[in-house]
């Protein structure tokens, strides 16, 4: 199955909203392998898998936590590594433009083994990064082939030759320590706000924002990621399942961190709501599980009119007083609380 970005990331919430990962092209969502669950409602009903409750079970891979608690869920297991070749390629934020360009043209042909995803920020302190770099402004790019090495290093060689990147620390690693390696980077105990847009292809007037946005960030700690969607994503019938937006490219999260003693942590957040602002004329939606703050009516956009509607249905069935409301809320259709 396809696990998050980082191992500290629940998996309930993780499977709920959709579930995308390293692994996501070459095996789906973390949603397009979730075989069953077991779900308490509202009034205390216990109701188990796809056969009995077929439309219940559809709104559960999307819907988040919208219909009842899920005590325990049945996943589909695939075989990957354990040795794949990942790791993180990274440029001077000077070289923006012309990396996210290449990554754009990189990513309409890669095959489906290939995850990868961009980063603006400054280079945090972290062991992967040398100390000259530290602070400094890059754009990276982070990659996990789950293939036969000898082809991964054929396939990734044309990021790795690009202008000759600062860092190449691209090598065999056991899966599992690839999918910790940003445990460091967003640990518990910092603050953290966010906000985020599903993307079609990088235009190029997008990455002329999306850099733009990368040099002005307020806190060291802040960054902007772009996570690649495509394969395996792709090939699932956007109907199958609650979660919308499968034809898109990429989904863009600017997640906006700092220090618990930070003195003006609203300049922080006013970065990212800037960033946000200034993204929406290249955005196509947006997912559920990459949402903050918005107002309720923001939810609609992520699931899009007709699917919104399904699921308000199933909501007044499954859940009329709207019991579980304190999420990213679907309401009943009849309006609930």
């Amino acid at each position: 199955m396809t696990g998050g970005i980082v191992t500290h990331t629940g998996i309930g919430g993780l499977t709920l909203g959709g579930g995308i990962g390293h692994l996501m092209r070459r095996f789906g969502l973390t949603i397009d392998n979730l075989l069953a669950c077991d779900l308490i409602t509202a009034d205390g009903e216990f109701l188990v898998g796809e056969d009995e409750h077929p439309e219940l079970f559809w709104a559960l891979r999307g819907g988040g936590g919208n219909f009842g608690i899920v005590t325990s869920f049945k996943y589909r297991l695939h075989p990957a590594g354990p040795t794949v070749l990942a790791g993180v390629l990274a440029w001077p934020m000077t070289e923006a433009g012309e990396v996210l360009r290449r990554f754009r043209g990189f990513v309409a042909d890669a095959p489906d083994e290939v995850g990868i995803m961009a980063n603006l920020r400054l280079a945090p302190p972290l062991p992967i990064f040398p100390s000259e770099l530290h602070g400094r402004p890059i754009v990276g790019l982070i990659v996990c082939y789950v293939g036969p090495i000898e082809e991964g290093e054929k396939v990734l060689r044309p990021l790795r030759e690009f202008k000759t990147p600062i860092l190449d620390a691209v090598g065999s690693k056991p899966y599992l320590a690839h999918q910790a390696m940003f445990d460091p980077a967003y640990p518990h105990g910092r603050h953290y706000y966010w906000k985020s847009w599903r993307l079609p292809p990088l235009s190029d007037a997008a990455i002329d924002v999306i850099v733009e946005q990368a040099t002005a960030i307020t806190s060291p700690l802040s960054a902007i990621p772009i996570f690649t969607l495509g394969g395996a994503v792709a090939r699932v019938e956007d109907d199958a399942t609650a979660f919308t937006g499968r034809s898109a490219a990429h989904d863009i999260n600017i997640v906006a961190s700092w220090l618990p003693d930070d003195p003006e942590p609203e300049r922080h957040k006013a970065w990212a709501r800037t960033t946000w602002k200034a993204m929406r004329p290249h955005a196509d939606g947006v997912y559920v599980n990459f949402m903050s703050d918005e107002p309720a009516t923001h939810v609609q956009i992520a699931y899009g009119d007709r699917k919104y509607a399904q699921l308000t249905a199933l909501k007044s069935k499954y859940d009329p007083l709207n019991v579980f409301r304190f999420n990213q809320n679907i309401p009943p259709a009849s309006g609930g609380r």
